[in-house]
């Protein structure tokens, strides 16, 4: 093998550090966004003006509903796809067409190019299906 990494120590050379930043940004994303929606106005808000809304109320969309391990296993399965996702991305990035993957700006700090874009709109609506079913009704045998 020439001038590659050994494939038996590819692990040591693999960013562990990105990939778990990247997992605790969208998990805090994913189950913050509720708050934030409240917080910006967008939330619903009871007939009566500002109060608590009862869980079994149609007005309590937004609100996770369902057991702990229900939430994370829908959680734990949308997070196995991002981070597949992404490595893959990875992976597949030398052999994207060079206008997908070239920068806009020139330097060192310049780093946005088309396929960064794509993926971060890929991430966010991956958070919007997830923070769907994660509101939902779970399903009753």
């Amino acid at each position: 093998m020439s001038g590659g990494v050994d494939p038996h120590e590819i692990l040591q050379y693999f960013s562990w550090w990105a990939y778990l930043a990247i997992a605790a940004g969208y998990t805090a994303f994913v189950f913050l966004s509720g708050y934030i929606d409240k917080f910006l106005g967008f939330g619903r808000h009871s007939q009566h003006g500002r109060g608590s809304i009862p869980n079994g109320s149609p007005d309590s969309a937004g609100k996770i509903v369902g057991p702990i391990s229900r939430v994370m296993k829908i959680h734990g399965g949308f997070l196995l796809g991002l981070l597949c996702g992404l490595r893959i991305v990875g992976v597949a990035l030398p052999y994207l067409p060079e206008w997908l993957t070239n920068n806009f700006v020139e330097g060192k700090n310049g780093h946005s190019s088309v396929i960064d874009y794509l993926c971060l709109i890929a991430v966010a609506a991956l958070a919007f299906v997830e923070r769907k079913r994660l509101c939902s009704k779970p399903r009753t045998p």
